[in-house]
């Protein structure tokens, strides 16, 4: 039984939550989004998610899903004393799961690095058939991030051509349009080779498999040589080599440094455990050649969801960097092709 003693209850969540799990609370700290709860059995986390409870379930069956595969370094949700994964109170979902140890990891380790790319092969190798989770709304569109470049070369030529047209044009108005062309040019050789490689896919036949879709150092715990893998709201159904080229951007952006021969490190071990398939390299390649960083700084300058000065400044590291990232994707491109 829950014991009713003087334990802190921090407000935002039904402290009647924790009586649905057969556990003593000895103590409960909030820590940013989440609750630490002491308990007789050791520290657990519990999390709260609003409105239905599909997302719930979704992350739910992806966590049983691989942890019936093998894959035992996440945070699987721990079932109430009636056997169910989460509590339904107040229109909120809690999920109650064991607290993790470590901190979190650092890509500007190679050995880290390492064990976070082993660790995405693993879940992507293991997470063959998730396409059998039956969650409503969770279906898997082959053509989304071909669709997704589509549009954004869409918008970015939109954008260009009202610049064009301004009598008056501001700083940044200048520095896009003196790039323009060439940033245009490569966004739309990028998409190539990302519609190239969808074409090779079997119409119907590529299911996807189960991705993290938020691979950053917040979500991956190191323990000595242990890493846990926390942080899957955004988990799905999904093309793998998605999960792998946002990992490679976040690598090359925390070194601050475009390193061919880390981006090769990163796909080779990957590929070492999860086997590429031509398509999925095509791909690949696209979604990492295409100028993304240049890209978001335009789209958020013209959206306004970002203030001038800090729009301009990332546009100027987009254009400083461009050298580098053309080396960075020509020996990529060595490696994929070879």
């Amino acid at each position: 039984m829950l014991r009713e003693s003087n334990c802190p209850v921090p407000t935002g969540y039904d402290d009647t939550v924790l009586k649905e799990y057969p556990y003593t609370v000895l103590r409960v700290e909030q820590q940013g989004r989440i609750w630490r709860v002491e308990t007789d059995r050791g520290p657990k986390a519990l999390y709260s998610y609003s409105g239905n409870t599909g997302k719930v379930n979704r992350v739910h069956q992806t966590l049983e899903h691989l942890a019936g595969r093998g894959f035992r370094h996440l945070n699987r949700y721990i079932r109430t004393r009636d056997g169910k994964p989460f509590v339904l109170q107040a229109n909120n979902a809690y999920v109650l799961t064991d607290w993790l140890p470590g901190r979190k990891a650092d890509f500007c380790r190679a050995e880290e690095v390492l064990l976070a790319t082993k660790a995405l092969a693993e879940i992507h190798r293991l997470g063959t058939g998730a396409c059998t989770l039956t969650v409503p709304g969770d279906t898997y569109d082959e053509k989304y991030w071909h669709n997704t470049l589509v549009n954004r070369c869409n918008e970015y030529h939109q954008y260009r051509q009202i610049v064009e047209k301004r009598s008056l044009r501001t700083t940044f108005d200048n520095l896009f349009l003196i790039h323009a062309t060439d940033y245009e040019n490569g966004a739309l050789e990028a998409l190539k080779k990302v519609a190239a490689g969808c074409r090779q896919l079997t119409p119907g036949g590529y299911q996807g498999q189960v991705c993290h879709r938020d691979w950053r150092e917040e979500n991956l715990l190191i323990a000595g040589r242990r890493l846990s893998i926390i942080g899957w709201e955004h988990c799905g159904t999904d093309f793998p080599v998605t999960d792998l080229s946002r990992f490679i951007r976040r690598v090359m952006v925390k070194k601050g440094d475009w390193d061919g021969a880390t981006g090769v490190a990163v796909i080779a071990g990957y590929d070492h455990i999860r086997p590429l398939e031509i398509a999925e390299k095509e791909v690949l390649h696209g979604l990492l050649s295409f100028p993304e960083r240049f890209w978001d700084s335009v789209a958020s300058y013209y959206r306004g969801s970002v203030s001038a000065a800090t729009a301009l400044h990332q546009l100027q590291q987009a254009i400083g960097e461009e050298q580098r990232r053309q080396t960075f994707i020509q020996t990529v491109a060595g490696y994929l092709q070879g």
